[in-house]
């Protein structure tokens, strides 16, 4: 790999390099022509395996990424794009375009206002080789006025992409579980306290609870965390009973307005998010 990189650096200065991350093979074989008949793009590689991806990205430190949602055995696209953002500090980030045969509307937002994808993109039946480099061009359009990848372009210092919401999702998440650990929720540390913090987050970033369909939330969060609708809810009810019965035994003591501490024992885990969501719902102004 390391002659590869060698060239990519060498040929590809006034490029737009991009990597695919897709398992459709039929796919990648058609951007891959498509982008040999473009002379402002140039494909570094292709991969549809999740941990390949990753390493791909920093190898080759593309301007623009075409990513998939579902990868190779049982691999996600969401995984790939969430490690690549936490690394804003060690790698030039790129430009994430969503490439996906999904047309759930808020799934797709949902990648981009709060995993970090710059756009998204449905697959059409018929491949569009057009309309698939302009795609890209748009994509590198956009990361060029938030200030990715000017080291390349320019040989000026390296400036990361200005992940302003992704900073600000990330220290609520930090706000919210420090609550929940306040309010008693330290002993559930586990996947049920991490799907809570997620769907009160889907909750704030939706302006609050009127227009919360709790399903089509678990739903997102099940695909983020590789998990199921059903394992997502059984664990947030479960880390809210486990709650329940540590701040009602003698060993809680807080002047905390817990909702873990109301008299109804069978707490369901939409009240509990509507609670957290009106208590951090000027969090993201």
């Amino acid at each position: 790999m390391s002659d590869n990189k060698t060239t990519a650096n060498v040929e590809l200065t006034n490029k737009i390099l991009v990597v695919i991350v897709d398992d459709d093979k039929n796919f990648c074989d058609e951007c891959s022509l498509a982008i040999e008949k473009t002379p402002d793009i140039k494909l570094a590689t292709t991969t549809g395996s999740q941990s390949e991806a990753i390493e791909s990205i920093k190898y080759y430190a593309p301007d623009v990424v075409i990513l998939d949602l579902v990868l190779q055995d049982g691999g996600s696209g969401t995984s790939v794009l969430e490690t690549i953002r936490s690394l804003e500090d060690s790698i030039q980030q790129p430009g994430v375009a969503i490439v996906t045969d999904n047309k759930n509307t808020k799934l797709l937002s949902y990648h981009t206002a709060v995993m970090g994808a710059d756009t998204y993109y449905t697959k059409s039946l018929e491949f569009n080789g057009d309309e698939f480099v302009n795609k890209i061009r748009k994509t590198y359009d956009l990361i060029c006025k938030s200030g990715v990848n000017i080291l390349k372009k320019h040989s000026q210092p390296q400036r990361y992409r200005a992940l302003s919401n992704v900073d600000k999702i990330r220290r609520l998440k930090m706000m919210i579980s420090a609550r929940l650990e306040k309010d008693g929720m330290f002993i559930g540390k586990g996947k049920g306290r991490m799907y809570l913090i997620d769907l009160i987050v889907l909750a704030i970033q939706n302006d609050g609870m009127e227009n919360y369909v709790i399903k089509e939330q678990i739903q997102i969060v099940a695909l983020k965390r590789n998990s199921t609708g059903q394992c997502v809810y059984r664990s947030v009810y479960s880390a809210i009973i486990r709650a329940y019965d540590f701040v009602t035994s003698p060993l809680y003591n807080s002047i905390s307005a817990s909702p873990f501490v109301y008299n109804n024992r069978h707490r369901t885990p939409f009240s509990v998010i509507a609670f957290y969501a009106e208590v951090f719902q000027d969090a993201l102004d």
